[in-house]
């Protein structure tokens, strides 16, 4: 299991180590900011390359690809790793550190054109475009080929066996259409703020949209009217549909990378505990927030019943404990 866990799993193992669950999560008060920085390193792995098994993630997303590739790859030159660490980072936080900057432009081409490649999929597999209308085996079967070609195209790339995603240029359509998203962002009003936190609306949202686009509509509005948040808080909401029947919301809680309040963030530091409480006042049975350090969100399969302004009061009673 990579990049995630999921609510109430235990490991099992047989008592001769001869096979067992490997379980690597970087989602945690103190984890390392992308996942295969949380692992060994590639040639020190326990795992055995005949063993059978199965290898999961609780959310697909290019990080979680690069820790599957990474569980399968030996003896990884330093400067694939760096291209996967750039990649893992582009994928969580919309960018890279200082070291990785050589790699940040490859890095955001190919985390955009795994996008692209899992979006076609949806015709592939001849699934509605409407999301919303998916039924949980929908999802699912979605999810696990998504999952299985974004980590081969990895693999296949560090061994030399083709060109990494992104730099054949297939990257280029996807940034044009999420410039139109951005747009769109704008000329909805979709981009709003709290009490100095950002809220973006994707409410009755068609398909997909990349985080950026929200930040890029925030460096607008800056830019020409000066609306600066004082914190670096984001927070986006969907509506929740199973088989087109509404069951709640979806949120994100994220933030602005380049905010210089950013260091102070941690969201793993009693903000997703006092969000679960809150949660579990209006259901008890719901399955409770969580996340990293700078991004999280809601239950995946108990949908929120709070609203977006308790959220951000939530959140900011907890964060403001801890910011100057």
């Amino acid at each position: 299991m990579v990049d995630g866990t999921v609510p109430g799993w235990l490991p099992e193992s047989n008592a001769d180590d001869s096979c067992g669950d490997y379980h690597f999560d970087h989602h945690e008060q103190g984890g390392e900011d992308i996942q295969i920085d949380e692992m060994p390193p590639s040639e020190h792995l326990a795992i055995s390359p005949d063993l059978e098994g199965l290898i999961v993630t609780t959310q697909v997303d290019a990080d979680a690809c690069v820790a599957a590739a990474y569980l399968q790859l030996k003896n990884v030159s330093q400067e694939n790793l760096q291209k996967l660490r750039a990649i893992a980072y582009d994928c969580d936080h919309l960018g890279v550190p200082s070291e990785l900057l050589p790699y940040a432009e490859f890095a955001s081409n190919c985390v955009a054109a795994m996008k692209a490649n899992s979006d076609n999929l949806i015709k592939e597999l001849g699934l509605p475009e409407a999301r919303q209308s998916w039924t949980i085996e929908q999802k699912e079967a979605y999810s696990s080929l998504a999952f299985e070609r974004g980590t081969q195209s990895l693999i296949e790339s560090v061994k030399g066996e083709r060109k990494f995603p992104g730099e054949c240029g297939e990257a280029k359509p996807y940034w044009e259409r999420q410039a139109q998203n951005t747009e769109r962002l704008l000329n909805e009003n979709r981009v709003t703020f709290y009490k100095d936190c950002l809220l973006v609306d994707y409410k009755g949202w068609k398909g997909q949209i990349d985080p950026r686009c929200a930040l890029r509509a925030y460096e607008w509005l800056y830019n020409n009217y000066g609306h600066k948040c004082k914190y670096p808080i984001t927070l986006s909401q969907r509506e929740v549909y199973i088989k087109d029947e509404f069951k709640g919301w979806s949120y994100t809680l994220g933030c602005i990378p380049s905010h210089t309040r950013l260091e102070l963030l941690d969201y793993t530091n009693g903000v997703f505990e006092a969000l679960t409480k809150a949660e579990r006042e209006l259901n008890p049975n719901a399955e409770g927030w969580g996340g990293r350090r700078t991004v999280g969100g809601s239950g995946w399969n108990t949908p929120s019943q709070l609203l977006p302004q308790q959220i951000i009061d939530i959140a900011l009673d907890e964060i403001t404990k801890n910011l100057p």
